[in-house]
């Protein structure tokens, strides 16, 4: 019995320095997300736009290789938007995929990693795509146009403009 008195207080003190510990690398990869943000991209840090938000996990992609600053910045976005009262760009879909894309590959061995985004990513990203909205549709282009062309590619955005010329 007085075991288990003993053990709560513990168990509440390595869950506040936890709490701490994540809150610390959340503000940490904010700060790195304001950085980027305000040297690369030229845009304000806040609020986020679902393009913005993609654009920063791929950099994270190429340049940490890591799940753990990816997953930082998903929550870095997250709860600042949240505490706002705005919608989150974690929430969009073309973010999930970016994201969950982005895991995939870091999470390989690197000796079968593969292109940044392969054909089946587009895809993907299309069919989650609303087409009647046109921030959606903007975001699905830049995708698109921020890949290296190769036949499969060209084929995809035959598909796509064959899909709007029949509109």
């Amino acid at each position: 019995m007085e075991l288990r008195w003993l053990a709560l207080p513990a168990g509440s003190a390595i869950m506040h320095r936890k709490k701490q510990e994540i809150f610390r690398a959340t503000l940490r990869a904010f700060i790195r997300w304001r950085e980027f943000a305000n040297g690369v991209l030229g845009v304000p840090n806040f609020p986020v736009s679902p393009t913005d938000c993609s654009l920063y996990f791929l950099y994270l992609l190429e340049s940490s290789k890591s799940t753990s600053a990816i997953n930082c910045a998903f929550y870095a976005f997250t709860w600042p938007h949240q505490i706002a009262g705005v919608d989150s760009p974690t929430l969009h879909p073309t973010v999930i995929a970016v994201k969950e894309g982005a895991l995939r590959l870091v999470s390989q061995p690197a000796s079968e990693r593969k292109e940044l985004l392969k054909m089946i990513h587009l895809k993907q990203l299309a069919e989650k795509t609303g087409f009647d909205n046109l921030l959606q549709l903007r975001s699905l282009v830049m995708f698109i146009l921020a890949f290296p062309v190769s036949s499969e590619v060209q084929n995809f955005v035959s598909f796509v403009v064959g899909t709007f010329s029949s509109v």
